[in-house]
């Protein structure tokens, strides 16, 4: 009785270890992530998809110029800036 009861504590034990230290992997690499783009360049961007969505296109292809200028390498941009210029 006394050993099962020890093999359910050491179970119980280190299912929450694992999942503390799951969670402290999770939270630093949304951190990480998050730290990927700028606040300028995200300000920039969902700006640029609201003049898009409101039909200012010339607006749009401003703001994904910008967006363009801090990420040259963001497919995203690209693809959102080409949408715009097709529209324009």
């Amino acid at each position: 009785m006394k050993r099962k009861l020890l093999v359910w504590l050491i179970a119980g034990a280190s299912v929450l270890m694992h999942n503390h230290i799951y969670a402290q992997e999770e939270q630093e690499g949304a951190d990480v992530y998050l730290e990927e783009y700028t606040d300028e360049f995200q300000e920039n961007f969902f700006e640029a998809l609201k003049q898009k969505g409101i039909q200012n296109y010339d607006r749009a292809v401003d703001l994904f110029l910008k967006c363009k200028q801090l990420e040259p390498n963001n497919s995203v941009v690209d693809y959102e800036l080409g949408k715009a210029l097709y529209a324009r």
